[in-house]
């Protein structure tokens, strides 16, 4: 990239930087132990990676994969709390970078490209979790990352250095998010037989590079299995069902409060919670679709607590934003199936793979998130790391269409008047 070229971006990475530290003063949050280990989550997280570094006994490891945990102990012996928000505000700025890149690549255009890195930058929420122990703000760079390097080498679909390369990447967000788990399952499952199988065995060094790719996972599932006897990346999926969903449909139908509703939950068998689920689908499923709406179009929790002084304003403005993002994902369903056959129509196949694969993704996101709630906007958050891109693409794609023929049909009616 020649300098003429970096010239945009340095001036958005300053524009960028610049807004990122008005916000922070505006919204009153420090760079200190309280904040960054404020919530329960945060201090689980902490517990595993006191538990890698001192081996101090914890239960948390059956519900936290260790590579978040393992980058709080390594930015806290570089720079303590100080040290782990800075890491964060630089994956913050990475991202934002990443997502500009890879639209400019696909649009050829700044002013698109700027759209997709603008959404994250206003994201006042994301802002607030740089200065928090929590996973969103890695889960979104890895995300940007991802992307960014599918777009970059999308001529290389076929290859086993393009599959290998974006399982990797899914081993990173199953051990830092195991709603993660299942897409890379999913790669695993469906995508090496389709499509990379004959790839992988017949040639020794790629079943190398693969079986040390999984090699992470395969410890974390040893060490969930070794400490908590479960097969699994971590069991936080089955406890946040249980407590929250399952909870929350049978304090609806027994009208009992959440705390008894929870003493219920946990008498029950697996057998009695399958039985519920199935005899009372119709309220489980009502549950579900007021959690996800609410979790999408919900308030800024981490601009409303663990700072000084809330601003009304930027919660307001944040309120707003979410709001619009409801809409947008109701946009993009509606969208989705259209977009996908226009860029097959253009011959981009490629391309046509990787929105397709990556706007599953986001739709099962942002989907799972529906089996939780009271966390605010930070249960939807990771999504953005996908959004953001995909859907400056996706109307970039439409506004392109609609413009070529507006101005064929300018054309040739100008040439019909002469």
């Amino acid at each position: 990239m020649n300098l003429r070229a970096l010239v945009p971006l340095l001036i958005l990475n300053c524009l960028a930087i610049i807004f990122y530290f008005w916000m922070v003063q505006i919204i009153g949050i420090e760079i200190n132990f309280n904040t960054v280990f404020a919530t329960n989550d945060a201090k689980t997280y902490r517990e595993v990676a006191q538990w890698i570094t001192e081996r101090t006994a914890t239960e948390s490891t059956s519900i936290r994969p260790i590579l978040y945990p393992l980058y709080l102990a390594i930015s806290s012996k570089i720079g303590g709390v100080f040290g782990i928000w800075f890491f964060q505000f630089i994956m913050w700025l990475l991202s934002i970078n990443l997502t500009f890149s890879t639209l400019q690549k696909l649009t050829k255009s700044f002013v698109w490209a700027s759209f997709g890195a603008l959404i994250l930058i206003f994201n006042l929420s994301l802002i607030a979790l740089t200065f928090h122990a929590l996973t969103e703000v890695m889960s979104v760079f890895v995300l940007s990352l991802s992307i960014y390097f599918s777009v970059k080498n999308h001529e290389h679909f076929r290859t086993f250095f393009f599959f290998r390369n974006l399982l990797l990447f899914f081993v990173l967000l199953a051990l830092i998010k195991p709603v993660f788990y299942i897409p890379f399952l999913g790669l695993i499952f469906i995508i090496l037989p389709l499509f990379y199988f004959k790839l992988l065995i017949k040639n020794r060094r790629n079943l190398v590079i693969f079986i040390l790719i999984l090699t992470p996972i395969i410890f974390q599932l040893a060490l969930v299995k070794s400490r908590h006897d479960k097969l699994t990346v971590s069991t936080i999926s089955g406890k946040t069902v249980d407590e929250y969903i399952l909870a929350q449909s049978i304090a609806d139908k027994f009208k009992v409060e959440r705390d008894a509703s929870l003493i219920v939950v946990s008498s029950m068998t697996s057998n009695e919670k399958s039985t519920f689920i199935k005899q009372n689908f119709s309220l489980v499923a009502h549950r579900f679709k007021s959690n996800l709406e609410g979790n999408i179009r919900s308030a800024p929790v981490y601009l409303m607590s663990y700072v000084k002084t809330p601003n009304q304003k930027l919660i307001d403005f944040m309120i707003d934003v979410n709001e619009n993002y409801y809409k947008w994902h109701r946009y993009f369903i509606l969208l989705f199936i259209p977009f996908l056959i226009l860029l097959y129509r253009k011959k981009e196949h490629y391309i046509l793979y990787i929105s397709l694969f990556f706007g599953l993704l986001n739709i099962y996101y942002l989907l799972a998130t529906g089996i939780s709630f009271w966390q605010g906007d930070r249960l939807t958050l990771a999504a953005m790391g996908i959004f953001s891109f995909l859907y400056v693409y996706m109307f970039y794609e439409f506004f392109t269409l609609i413009f070529n023929f507006l101005k064929t049909k300018l054309s040739a009616r100008n040439t019909i008047n002469k």
